[in-house]
């Protein structure tokens, strides 16, 4: 069973890596037969229809060795499954410190090998820290132009009651995906966590909440009350026009590859979004009967 899923997991890296050199190809290059890696392969160039390895510009004499970088996994996780990448040679654990924090994880390690004699040999593992010296402030300035601008939910869409609930939640999940984006050649993904939203309403009242609050449900969880125990909002005691803005509050976090995620310190807001409302007053009006 474990050697079955030893090989599961093995091919799909492989389809994972020719994937990367897909993508990774510029226009004009070609990847050296047999190089794809997990960061693209080995890049070459057409000669007489074939792809060769590239001559290192300044540098006399045969063009270099042909080399691939791969992934090999967490030791320190890996081991007792049997997932580290054989061809990475002896395992070796990579340690990264967060700048912030002054805590330590253990992080992916690669390798870079090269092509000799028609095999990869020769396996020269590094860790991610050692080529990108990762900054989790610098981190922190992404996930902040990387923050959606989280939009305002209203069970009134234009008009809304004096002396009844307005009903009002942040239209967004707790958890949020950002892009992934390359720090100096590393990719480092960002995600974030709802912390809190902060209302304006528009009539001089404020409110910070810990939560997105409940979309408005009609046909499940209709409100026919000026007052809802089950939704979150604003009531208003005056008519008029108000405009109601929202900013909300994330916790963000960071990781290489599919290592540890790793806090970013500091709290961080994203853009405000507006809504606006006429507030208007119902009066009753005596009819005859029928």
């Amino acid at each position: 069973m474990k050697l079955a899923i030893y090989a599961a997991i093995v091919v799909a890296l492989s389809f994972v890596s020719v994937a990367f050199a897909e993508a990774r190809i510029p226009e004009g290059k070609c990847a050296i037969n047999g190089s794809s890696g997990a960061f693209g392969g080995a890049q070459g160039v057409l000669v007489d229809g074939r792809c060769q390895p590239a001559t290192t510009p300044g540098r006399s004499g045969p063009p270099a060795a042909p080399t691939k970088t791969i992934y090999c996994g967490q030791p320190r996780r890996a081991s007792d499954l049997g997932l580290w990448n054989a061809e990475c040679g002896p395992k070796r654990v990579c340690w990264m410190t967060d700048k912030a924090s002054g805590r330590r994880h253990v992080v992916d390690v690669f390798a870079t090998l090269t092509l000799i004699n028609g095999r990869w040999t020769a396996p020269r593992t590094w860790c991610p820290v050692d080529a990108t010296g990762i900054d989790a402030a610098a981190l922190r300035e992404r996930a902040v132009r990387l923050l959606p601008r989280v939009a305002i939910g209203s069970a009134w869409t234009t008009i809304a009651l004096v002396n009844a609930e307005t009903i009002l939640w942040a239209v967004t999940a707790p958890d949020r995906a950002l892009a992934t984006v390359t720090v100096v050649g590393q990719p480092v993904q960002l995600r974030v966590h709802f912390v809190s939203a902060h209302w304006d309403y528009g009539d001089g009242s404020r409110e910070t909440t810990t939560t997105p609050g409940k979309p408005y449900d009609k046909v499940r969880d209709p409100c026919e009350t000026a007052q809802c125990a089950h939704y979150a909002g604003h009531t208003y005691t005056n008519t008029g026009r108000v405009v109601i803005t929202l900013a909300v509050t994330w916790h963000a976090q960071y990781r290489l590859g599919t290592g540890h995620w790793i806090d970013i310190t500091g709290d961080i807001t994203g853009p405000t979004a507006r809504h606006t409302l006429t507030v208007k007053q119902v009066r009753g009006v005596l009819v005859p009967n029928p």
